[in-house]
């Protein structure tokens, strides 16, 4: 079985893609946790086209006064780390709950 991971094509759209083999042990805690990333992708896809969410927000917050200096690098990391902790977020009440797991409308 293949694992898939975010990544960006050429054309700067976020998709999933194969990264590598894992162990056919693993197979059911992969699947599961590779299908929720796939779907958050799909989810949010949209929001990171030029005129997309995601720049609006940065153009925006890039006006404001901020503490630190800003670095778009800076957001961006933030962003991306919030959305790991969705993944792991989603991930984590799955497994409490196998019976009503969470799933895209």
């Amino acid at each position: 079985m293949k694992c898939w991971l975010f990544c960006c094509g050429s054309s700067g759209h976020i998709r999933c893609c194969h990264y590598m083999y894992i162990l056919p042990t693993l197979k059911c805690f992969y699947f599961n946790f590779l299908k929720v990333q796939c779907d958050f992708v799909d989810i949010i896809q949209e929001h990171f086209s030029s005129n997309g969410l995601v720049v609006k927000c940065l153009e925006f917050a890039f006006k404001q006064e901020h503490i630190m200096d800003f670095t778009r690098m800076r957001a961006l990391e933030s962003l991306f780390s919030m959305i790991h902790q969705g993944v792991r977020n989603v991930l984590q009440y799955n497994q409490q709950h196998p019976d009503f797991p969470m799933e895209v409308c």
